[in-house]
């Protein structure tokens, strides 16, 4: 077998050695350029990627300076291509995302209008009808959020997926939101026969159902507002 046979095989049995060193040590046991390398492969399919992390973390000073490396920056660095540098920005700012969302899950909301922006937030690109589920523990913490499709649900459909995901946590605030892509913000028959069948169960256990809103990708509306959805703002918040 020929050198130029023998590299790949030895690059795809390292790779699996890496790989089994993550699954079976843990990412956080890993020393800082082989989590690199294995970052890299998603990247570089092919190549050794050992010398690649090396010389990247030289270059800027550790992983943090990596990701934090501008695009033109990165492709400096001996072997490494645009699909590399766009990946490790895309990789960047995945994390920055991510800090946000956990820092928003450990302080909670401090008014509704904070609540109802993140959910709008979650689904204002939704190019389908979907119901999605925002529920808060009782520091208004995030519990859970989480989107499903409608079309070809009833309304015991909705309420029953409603339910699961919203008691599963043992929530005490629960706002819900529907994408109408048409732009058309009001309620439809169903969505209407939703609010009353999911208010009286969550109310039975102790839930409140704060806010339903109607989503288009220009903007939401609260039912709150129009006397449909009653009772049901965090303790001490007035109606806006």
């Amino acid at each position: 077998m020929s050198r130029s046979q023998r590299e790949p095989a030895l690059h795809a049995n390292h790779r699996e050695r890496l790989r089994k060193t993550a699954v079976q040590g843990g990412l956080q046991a890993m020393e800082d350029h082989n989590l690199l390398e294995l970052l890299l492969f998603n990247s570089i399919p092919r190549q050794d990627t050992n010398e690649t992390a090396h010389r990247l973390l030289r270059s800027f000073g550790g992983i943090e300076g990596v990701l934090k490396a501008k695009k033109e920056e990165i492709v400096l660095c001996e072997n490494v291509g645009q699909n590399t540098a766009a990946f490790l920005n895309a990789l960047s700012a995945a994390c920055v995302r991510y800090l946000k969302d956990r820092e928003s899950l450990s302080k909670g909301f401090s008014t509704v209008d904070e609540a109802r922006d993140r959910l709008y937030e979650y689904i204002k690109n939704e190019t389908e009808p979907v119901m999605a589920l925002l529920a808060l523990d009782g520091m208004k913490r995030i519990k859970t959020m989480k989107a499903h499709k409608t079309d070809g649900l009833d309304c015991n459909g909705l309420v029953s997926l409603a339910v699961r995901d919203i008691l599963s946590e043992h929530s005490v605030y629960a706002f819900v939101a529907f994408t109408h892509p048409s732009g058309l913000l009001a309620p439809d028959k169903r969505e209407l026969q939703f609010i009353c069948g999911i208010r009286d169960i969550l109310n039975h256990r102790g839930v409140k159902l704060t806010e339903v809103m109607i989503a288009s990708s220009e903007g939401f509306r609260c039912l709150s507002e129009t006397g449909i959805l009653v009772n049901g703002f965090f303790e001490g918040q007035s109606r806006p």
